[in-house]
């Protein structure tokens, strides 16, 4: 003991020697054998009092200035501004990496730092009072190893081909798995199975044999894309203006695609005479571009029908006025301006111009009075119509900016704002922007004694509730307005609960004997032994007693049950303590179990039976029920299997006590002896005696 003391008298004096003579570092020796405090200066101790507690797991690693603790306190650290100015150093154990230290505040939030932080420095907490942790954190060392395969390559005739080593690296412990993907077979050969892998343990080094077969000539297709391009070279709009040409043949071979081979689509004429035939390899594709140009026709102009729309949520037609749709028919080559209708916005929307969907996408101006159609229309393929639609656009008008009040109340029955002059008045945030995207911070709140902060509730546009641990409040979009208001409302409170001490569920189990049947011994007679409130003794009951059975009964044990009636546990004579379900209030009885003696009686002697009916085997008696957990004084638990063995044992001595006394087959001689009428009397005599047995 003196040298644990002396050892961190030793750290002390290092960590005050690092810091500064003006920083105190205290750490928490052993209790000694001096006056120590009373319990209300400890509790005041306690109440105000911040402190550190650095620990590290004995396995993993150890302080390097004290090595036979395991933990090391700092007290009074609100004496010096809420701070750790010093951390121990430690060593890692052989397998393990210290890697720094995981420090818990007061709250539970925790920060990992590196091992950086040892001897002289600093960290800040929380300042208020409570106990910091912090643990000392570690990391496996890991080695890293080669996992090597050698790959043999064999056919019908032995190896073909070198051989292949494959090496991958990783830890050593887990297991390398090389695939189908790793194998490299010979030129000319391919795999006989589809899939393949083997694992080898990083570290190790195995050799696998792969079967392999010689390649068969494959026959493959070979593509040649056609896309047909107008005289400058632009490909045409249109899949149907790309062809695929194919040809199938032998793997290592070429096909030849003729000149002649290409046509010109529908309406095109081919250009040039620079067409010439192309090779593709067989199971390779290529592309070729060829020339085409437009086979001029004379044409009949086609209609285009321009739609006007307006979304009539946001606005309507003005002129022509109550038009739902204004539509116009108009020859796809004029060149004609037309009117554009007029329109006006709904309250609260200011119209911005035309979306126009055609051939292409456009807009025009709000501005804009007429239009012309030339290169503007969609046809769509087959149709001999072409479209163009023009829809109304507005934009919501703009309205007066609006802001956002929040109070901040607390009930001063049950808690109070920390840190605050006035710690119960309501906190008031005026003039917030009512889309804010930074929250505002909810003050630290300190519950009453008899109570415990539960969470917040929020009261605006919808209700809704923050946990315990919330600190702030983001209120985007959840501020109520009144009517006709530019200034919305949200009401913010603290929720307690009142803390109520919990109590224990009772147990009580009085141990009973019939006293008919036997006794306890050393009970003077006593039938029934109370045992209450087992919950103080963990829902134990400790002992059972003794039961000496009376003349004519077996104690068999102990059957268990609830205060409703139902059979819990059945124990046998072995049993010396119950364990009850913990934290169940019940009450419960175990009740001594007995079984009564048979006495033998002696059979009477049968005078040649017939052969009498074999006895109806007796059925398994059951298995008592071993469900719940019961423990014995000496640690031993009841053998079922013991159970089940005596119970039938008992079935059986039981059942042979029953079976009638062999007759009939002994007797057979003597009938041989008897004279026919001496035979007939005996039968007679044998049916008699028989019906008076059965």
């Amino acid at each position: 003991m003196k040298n644990k003391v002396l050892k961190q008298m030793l750290a002390f004096s290092l960590a005050v020697a690092l810091v500064g003579g003006n920083s105190v570092a205290t750490f928490a020796a052993e209790p000694t054998n001096g006056t120590e405090s009373g319990a209300n200066t400890q509790a005041a101790t306690d109440a105000t009092e911040a402190t550190a507690t650095f620990s590290v797991e004995k396995a993993k690693g150890y302080f390097s200035d004290f090595p036979d603790q395991d933990t090391s306190t700092q007290r009074n650290l609100q004496e010096q501004d809420y701070a750790i100015t010093y951390f121990p150093a430690v060593v890692a154990r052989e397998g393990y990496v210290w890697t720094g230290w995981k420090i818990i505040d007061q709250d539970g939030n925790s920060t990992n730092v590196g091992t950086e932080y040892a001897g002289a420095k600093t960290w800040m907490f929380t300042p208020k009072a409570g106990k910091v942790k912090v643990e000392a954190t570690f990391d496996k060392t890991v080695t890293e190893k080669n996992a090597t395969l050698v790959v043999k390559y064999v056919d019908e005739n032995g190896q073909v081909g070198n051989l292949q080593k494959i090496t991958r690296k990783g830890n050593e412990g887990e297991e390398c798995t090389f695939n189908i993907t790793d194998l490299n077979v010979p030129d000319g050969y391919e795999l006989v199975i589809a899939t393949w892998e083997k694992s080898v343990a990083y570290g190790n080094a195995e050799k696998v044999s792969v079967e392999v077969k010689k390649k068969e000539a494959k026959k493959a297709d070979a593509v040649l894309r056609v896309h047909y391009v107008d005289e400058n070279g632009t490909p045409l709009d249109g899949s149907q203006y790309i062809v695929s040409l194919t040809k199938n043949g032998t793997v290592g071979e070429k096909a030849t695609f003729a000149a002649t081979s290409f046509t010109a689509p529908e309406g095109y004429e081919l250009v040039g005479d620079d067409i010439t035939d192309v090779e593709v390899a067989y199971g390779k594709d290529k592309d070729v571009n060829v020339k085409v140009k437009v086979i001029k026709e004379e044409k009949e102009a086609r209609d285009v029908i321009v739609n006007f729309n307006v979304a009539p949520e946001e606005g309507q037609f003005k002129d022509p006025a109550g038009a739902k749709v204004v539509t116009y028919t108009i020859k796809e080559d004029s060149a004609d301006q037309f009117l554009v209708p007029k329109v006006e916005a709904k309250e609260g929307y200011e119209f911005t111009g035309w979306l126009v969907n055609g051939k292409e996408e456009g807009f025009w101006s709000a501005d804009a009075k007429t239009f012309g159609i030339t290169g503007l229309a969609h046809f769509p393929e087959g149709d001999d119509k072409g479209y163009i639609v023009v829809t109304a656009q507005f934009k919501k008008a703009e309205v007066a900016k609006r802001s956002v009040t929040i109070n901040v109340a607390i009930d001063p029955e049950k808690g109070e704002f920390v840190g605050r002059d006035d710690k119960y008045a309501t906190i008031t945030y005026t003039d917030l922007d009512e889309f804010a995207e930074a929250p505002i911070l909810l003050p630290e709140v300190k519950a009453n004694d008899g109570y415990r902060l539960a969470g917040w509730t929020v009261e605006g546009r919808e209700s809704i509730k923050l946990d315990a641990n919330a600190t702030s409040l983001g209120f985007a979009g959840l501020a109520h307005f009144n009517d006709g208001e530019n200034v919305g409302y949200i009401s913010v409170e603290p929720v307690f609960e009142e803390v109520k001490e919990e109590k224990a569920a009772v147990v009580n189990a009085n141990v009973v004997v019939d006293s008919e049947k036997g006794e306890f011994e050393g009970y003077d007679g006593a039938t029934k032994l109370e045992n209450n409130n087992l919950q103080e003794a963990n829902y134990a009951l400790g002992f059972l007693p003794t039961v000496t059975a009376k003349e004519g009964y077996t104690w068999t044990g102990w059957e268990v049950t609830n205060k409703a009636g139902e059979v819990v546990y059945t124990l046998d004579t072995n049993t010396s303590s119950i364990m009850f379900p913990y934290g169940v209030e019940d009450d419960y009885t175990v009740t001594a179990t007995f079984t009564k003696d048979e006495t033998p009686v002696d059979p009477t002697e049968p005078t040649q039976p017939t052969e009498p009916a074999q006895p109806t085997q007796p059925t398994q008696p059951a298995t008592p029920s071993t469900n719940n957990t019961v423990n014995n004084a000496t640690n031993n638990t009841t053998d079922n299997k013991k159970v089940e063995k005596t119970a039938a044992k008992k079935a059986e001595t039981k059942n042979e006590n029953k079976k009638a006394p062999k007759t009939g087959d002994e007797s057979m001689p003597i009938a041989y002896m008897l004279t026919l009428v001496g035979a007939a009397v005996a039968a007679i005599i044998v049916l008699i005696k028989r019906k008076r047995t059965i």
